[in-house]
């Protein structure tokens, strides 16, 4: 959240201000064992175990698509490893570069471990952690939105999470649809968020609720709130995949646009950011857009740097 606060406001008083917490507390790195930097955090959380490490990896449980919890686990390392890379940005922009290049170093040595401790040859997927061979969802999901999938497995680990469905919560939801995008399977985020399916957004307006729920449904959470932001994925992944506007630079001032239309005929909206707005109108064929910063534009098999300003782009 601080990364992201920096990133798309340009600010950097807040992550200045915390710092010595991210880095230290929020890491959770005392965690980290010496043999090769994984967390060991201790497995699933309990009702009265002893303080200390222990991991939530979805909520409610029978949303959890059979997670085996071992004392090292593949989704909270995940994490772990994206927040390295966080803070090695968030280190440059306070400058700190001995800190910067301390994290970095320590993310490379996560991303070596994680594929040795929970990737499966046999398989070719990702195991929910060391001593089990289970492969959920949640697993596979974390380890592709987070850059930990090699190239050549990245079909195989999207064609097994593509397959999951929506195995998992409102909550873990962000982290499906990302993965699906950033695999280049958008089509099947498109289909999971207009679904009307049990779990979906469709699902909570046909209950009758005007914002997202807590769960997907009162079965799931019998004492739900009707007013979550948790459950609100659908808007950050059409603006930040569908769309495909993402800042490049702290505070746009570099825009990244690269659309993923997931089988849509038509997509258009205005996009606010501290910058000022961006107007996006695309199709499978055409894409125009208004910035008002420069643009390196992804479409339709081509890249381009281009000014701010008005511009149109087509096959």
């Amino acid at each position: 959240m601080a990364w992201a606060d920096w990133m798309w406001t340009g600010d950097t008083r807040s992550i200045g201000k915390y710092y010595a917490s991210l880095k230290g507390d929020k890491l959770m790195d005392r965690f980290a064992r010496p043999s090769d930097g994984l967390l060991e955090t201790g497995g699933e959380r309990r009702k009265g175990a002893k303080p200390g490490a222990s991991d939530i990896v979805d909520w409610p449980a029978e949303s959890r698509d059979g997670f085996v919890f071992k004392p090292v686990n593949a989704v909270v390392n995940a994490f772990y490893h994206r927040n390295l890379l966080e803070l090695a940005d968030i280190a440059g922009a306070l400058g700190r570069p001995d800190d910067a290049a301390a994290f970095v170093a320590r993310a490379k040595a996560v991303h070596a471990a994680f594929h040795k401790a929970f990737f499966r040859p046999s398989i070719g997927l990702y195991a929910d952690g060391e001593g089990t061979d289970h492969c959920s969802l949640h697993a596979n999901a974390a380890a592709l939105a987070f850059g930990l999938v090699p190239p050549r497995h990245v079909a195989q680990v999207a064609d097994y999470v593509e397959k999951r469905g929506m195995a998992c919560s409102t909550y873990f939801a962000q982290y499906l649809l990302e993965a699906l995008c950033l695999a280049d399977r958008a089509e099947a985020a498109v289909r999971l968020m207009s679904t009307r399916g049990k779990a979906g957004w469709i699902g909570m307006m046909d209950f009758g609720s005007t914002i997202t729920m807590e769960a997907w449904t009162v079965a799931d959470k019998p004492n739900l709130d009707l007013n979550h932001a948790w459950a609100s994925e659908p808007l950050n992944i059409i603006s930040r995949f569908i769309l495909g506007v993402t800042p490049l630079e702290p505070g746009f001032r570099k825009v990244s646009i690269r659309p993923r239309l997931g089988g849509l005929r038509h997509v258009k909206a205005t996009i606010p950011t501290v910058a000022g707005p961006i107007s996006i109108e695309a199709t499978p064929d055409r894409l125009g857009f208004s910035s008002p910063s420069p643009a390196l534009v992804e479409f339709a098999g081509r890249r381009l740097e281009l000014p701010a300003g008005r511009h149109d782009v087509s096959r």
